[in-house]
């Protein structure tokens, strides 16, 4: 195991070179910038987000007591959601609404680029704007800005709160981030609790405070994005009229699944598994204060 670190019995020597290298990866990436609200205010001097660079210099070459590589740095970065924002059918299948509906092409941009380019979309909400893509793309076809590049990220999800989730307004990319959050550090959640050294290691990294909520485990927080109701845009379309795009978080709710854990072995076992990072992977919350549907087969869960 040449090379890889265990999660207990670190020296403390080797624990402060660790909190100094973080604190540089976390210098390197982009400058902090105000975000502000809708309402003008300025919400934080710091970041919204973070690049993954700040977070995988520690949740990486992490090794259990068994020998189990749980670290999820290259296992996310050629996933698909790391990628979501290079993703050639989603441009061009963007690219064709915004050429046949010019008319609503910024509206067009800020709905589809909620998901696929969350973090450069939510800080333009935060200040009142939209959110783009094409404007945001190199010649060459990729991301210009770095937290664009960066697609669904890991301070995206684990900043999403658990507010209207499971209800219609949380789909289509209706999760919440709290843009103003009410104490000095912006928290992260994540399923386990965290000591204080290992806290105050994470804030001197990333600027970010740890937070225990099972929330981050449920299907819900899936079904945000991977919910996804579309409306015409064509001239006489009635008024209200939305089409269900893609709906397995509804699917899986109405089926027998939701109240079995027998789909797991089935789904682990599945070769599509691979494509998703183990942070999207990890086991459902027991019913610890979770919902039913949250206690028993779900997406986390396969």
């Amino acid at each position: 195991m040449a090379g890889k670190r265990r999660i207990s019995g670190a020296a403390p020597l080797a624990l402060a070179a660790l909190v100094w290298a973080t604190t540089l990866v976390a210098a390197s990436g982009p400058p902090p910038q105000a975000v502000r609200a809708a309402s003008g205010a300025a919400v934080r001097s710091g970041p919204l987000f973070e690049p993954s660079s700040s977070c995988i210099a520690c949740h990486n070459n992490v090794i259990t007591p068994k020998g189990e590589d749980i670290s999820f740095g290259a296992d996310w970065r050629g996933s698909m959601m790391a990628n979501s924002s290079y993703d050639p059918y989603w441009l061009a299948a963007v690219r064709r609404e915004v050429m046949d509906h010019p008319q609503a092409a910024a509206e067009i941009e800020d709905e589809c680029s909620i998901c696929h380019m969350p973090m450069t979309t939510v800080a333009a909400r935060a200040g009142g704007k939209r959110g783009r893509i094409f404007s945001l793309m190199t010649a060459r076809g990729g991301p210009a800005d770095p937290l664009a590049a960066e697609g669904v990220s890991c301070t995206v999800c684990h900043q999403i709160t658990a507010a209207r989730f499971g209800e219609r307004e949380s789909f289509t990319g209706g999760y919440v981030i709290d843009v103003e959050p009410r104490t000095p550090l912006r928290p992260v959640f994540g399923p386990f609790a965290i000591d204080a050294g290992r806290s105050t290691m994470m804030h001197s990294a990333s600027g970010f405070r740890p937070t225990e909520s099972t929330h981050v485990q449920r299907s819900e927080l899936c079904a945000t994005c991977h919910t996804l109701f579309t409306r015409p845009l064509a001239p006489g379309a009635a008024a209200g009229l939305q089409m269900p795009e893609q709906t397995p978080y509804l699917e899986w709710r109405a089926s027998v699944y939701r109240d079995t854990r027998a789909s797991r072995a089935t789904c682990r076992k599945s070769a599509s598994r691979r494509r998703f990072p183990r942070c999207c992977r990890s086991r459902e919350a027991t019913s610890r204060g979770t919902s039913s549907a949250a206690a028993t087969s779900s997406c986390c869960g396969c």
